[in-house]
């Protein structure tokens, strides 16, 4: 755990925000500081529009939500929100538009690092003894992707964060389904939804497992017969239902809301990928098939059927177009 936290610690401190980066929205910089400084002077040139970074900086200057939902800008804001805090902080101190800039990968590192230590609580919760957790450990914490992750200044790394969280908590849930749990639960969904939609497919796994332990209780209280009790428990999940709900609503839904109000953007909208990227006219069995000789192909086409070569490709190099042989046998 030490040693993947300082691995993710030195590529920050040597990766630019503008490598290995999806959709910030940095033009090529061939003189870094002075464009740095024009970004903060408000001067957008330098910048993609609608991407993370413009995203960021129209906050930081405007005080302002976006006034457009295209490209990145769909995306709930509170990952950029937490990045203006950061430059808002850092304004007190005499440092370079550079270096502050730059500093917003700490955020994704600290992100990337509590993410290992929830895994590691969620290894406990298993009860995976201390050589399933090394193996594990070994996983995420040498992973290429998920360094690479840490250093994103996009939204990704905080709601794989939140995602591992409220996973980490529906299982403290189902061993305790206290009134402190379903608070937890519902705030750490709630930020989740308000870092980025995708969150929202974990409400399928908290109702399977609320319905799940509803049911179980009813069952255990019929067989021991105390009527008094059973009519307790459906009262108290149903209040827990009400409490998680409370809490979870005005989180997720507040900026959909506001998009569906202001630009008549569905709650649930995700960017659809060009015609030339939907796969859904390909055969399924080409599509899902363990093995593909597609991982024998020199570089990741965005044509790929196969979607586990693909994963695999873009796990282990992140889509650098090299050769792949050696990957293979990393891979296994």
């Amino acid at each position: 755990f030490i040693l993947a936290s300082l691995l993710r610690i030195l590529y920050i401190s040597k990766a630019s925000i503008e490598d290995y980066q999806y959709d910030v929205g940095t033009k090529e910089l061939r003189h870094k500081n002075e464009a740095y400084e024009k970004i903060y002077e408000q001067d957008r040139s330098n910048l993609k529009q609608y991407r993370h970074l413009d995203y960021v900086m129209t906050i930081y200057n405007t005080g302002k939500l976006p006034d457009s939902n295209k490209v990145q800008q769909y995306h709930p804001p509170l990952h950029h929100i937490i990045c203006v805090i950061l430059l808002k902080v850092l304004d007190h101190f005499p440092l370079s538009a550079t270096a502050k800039l730059e500093s917003l990968q700490i955020l994704t590192c600290i992100y990337s690092i509590l993410a290992m230590f929830i895994i590691m609580k969620i290894c406990d919760e298993f009860k995976l003894n201390n050589f399933y957790k090394i193996i594990v450990l070994l996983f995420v914490g040498f992973n290429p992707l998920f360094i690479f992750m840490s250093g994103f200044i996009s939204n990704d790394m905080l709601v794989s964060m939140l995602i591992l969280l409220c996973f980490y908590l529906i299982i403290k849930w189902n061993k305790n389904p206290s009134y402190v749990n379903t608070i937890l639960l519902g705030l750490v969904f709630g930020l989740g939804c308000a870092t980025k939609t995708s969150m929202s497919v974990m409400l399928i796994l908290i109702f399977i497992v609320v319905i799940a332990k509803w049911i179980t209780n009813i069952i255990k209280n019929k067989k021991s017969n105390p009527q008094p009790i059973q009519s307790y428990r459906t009262t108290k999940f149903l209040l827990q239902t009400l409490i998680f709900l409370t809490i979870a609503s005005p989180l997720s839904l507040a900026y959909p809301i506001r998009n569906n109000i202001k630009f008549n953007q569905p709650i649930l909208y995700v960017v659809q990928p060009k015609d030339d990227l939907k796969l859904s006219n390909k055969n399924f069995i080409n599509r899902f098939t363990p093995f593909s000789t597609e991982i024998f192909e020199k570089q990741i086409k965005e044509k790929h059927e196969n979607i586990f070569s693909y994963a695999i490709k873009s796990d282990i190099v992140f889509g650098l177009k090299a050769d792949y042989h050696y990957t293979i046998l990393l891979t296994f």
